[in-house]
């Protein structure tokens, strides 16, 4: 009930004093709520709030804790130097905290998960994640267990281990619906939807994302409603249905946040749908707005690839050579760097190789390279 948080956590702000260790925890649920509504505003209040504010030594597990969350949210919004600002703060102030309170422990470990996620670094997202897991799990906290499962999970799928992905996300799947947490119900049923497309299970793909992104909807989590819809628009693509990828699509772009990553994402989707069905000229602005969004944004959490792609093949289709070299060999570089920090060979090869995404730009790169002109 994302709205009934909201007012809450505004109500508990609003009823003590900044600085204490309520004002602190409270500011924690504000800031993992605005990240999910897409309240990047009120977020950005929150953090700057945090990052003022003076920490009193009593209250430091609680500080760290609100530091961390914000800094999540930031990071998912695409607001990377506020967000590393108040991470870094974090990470200071949490050194001799998190070896006696492993709760705290996978919080931070969450925040170091999606920071790595971010720069590229799957394998560095892996070990966080992983880390996190163990820390909840040791704490009996089986909530905080089971999100940082399904952060495993995704990652897996990055990597293009998308059997792996599979099974982290059907066992974190098994752990919400025992524990009836919702919204964990929700969110590991829209990243075990992509996973299930990526081995060719599409019906059952789809019948999973659209019950997460119906879920979604009925909570009020627009983030992950966003993210379901585009996802299910990507999984009807593949099952050659585009009418219904292009109506998803569009109801993502109509509900990500303005200038957020999941908007470059969700424009991105729309574009790749639209030639399908005859409109070629639509389907560039699209393209061109997403690559723009996300040339402003530098990193994105989600979608990388896949917007650098469509818009290169659309550049390509609409007789721009010069645009679609420049796009494709940046994003061959910035693919074969991020490839460079998977250590494991097997890994590599499965993130060049079977993320589809990854292996089209690779390969298309080079028959450009190929091709003069």
């Amino acid at each position: 009930e994302h709205a009934e948080v909201e007012r809450c956590s505004a109500d508990a702000l609003a009823s003590v004093p900044r600085g204490t260790s309520l004002w602190y925890r409270a500011t924690a649920e504000a800031a993992r709520v605005s990240g999910r509504l897409g309240a990047h505003v009120q977020l950005e209040t929150l953090a700057l709030l945090l990052r003022a504010a003076p920490p009193d030594p009593g209250v430091l597990p609680d500080y760290v804790s609100a530091l961390a969350s914000a800094a999540t949210q930031l990071m998912f919004g695409g607001q990377h130097g506020l967000a590393g600002e108040l991470l870094d703060r974090a990470e200071r102030y949490a050194r001799g905290l998190v070896e006696s309170d492993p709760i705290l422990l996978g919080e931070m470990c969450n925040a170091r998960s999606v920071r790595a996620l971010c720069a590229g670094d799957l394998v560095a997202d892996l070990a966080a994640g992983e880390a996190a897991v163990a820390a909840f799990e040791a704490a009996g906290d089986f909530r905080g267990s089971c999100h940082s499962l399904v952060n495993v999970g995704y990652t897996y799928c990055q990597l293009g281990e998308h059997e792996r992905a599979v099974q982290m996300l059907e066992r974190a799947l098994a752990l919400a619906e025992s524990t009836g947490t919702f919204v964990l119900i929700a969110l590991a049923k829209h990243n075990l939807g992509f996973a299930l497309a990526r081995l060719g299970q599409l019906e059952r793909a789809t019948v999973v994302e659209r019950d997460a992104a119906q879920a979604a909807l009925g909570q009020g989590d627009v983030r992950l409603e966003t993210a379901s819809r585009l996802y299910l628009a990507r999984i009807l693509a593949e099952s050659s249905d585009f009418e219904g990828a292009a109506t998803q699509a569009r109801a993502a772009v109509e509900t990500a946040p303005s200038g957020s990553p999941m908007l470059a994402y969700a424009l991105a989707t729309l574009a790749a749908v639209l030639p399908a069905l005859g409109r070629r000229a639509e389907a560039w602005d699209h393209a061109e707005a997403s690559f723009r969004l996300l040339s402003a944004l530098g990193d994105i959490d989600d979608g990388d690839a896949f917007v650098r792609l469509v818009f290169s093949e659309l550049a390509i289709a609409g007789g721009d050579r010069t645009a679609a070299r420049s796009a494709l060999f940046a994003a061959r570089d910035r693919l074969l760097a991020r490839a460079a920090k998977i250590s494991a060979p097997l890994w590599r090869d499965s993130f060049l190789r079977r993320v589809p995404e990854n292996a089209r730009t690779l390969a298309l790169a080079d028959a450009l390279a190929r091709t003069p002109g």
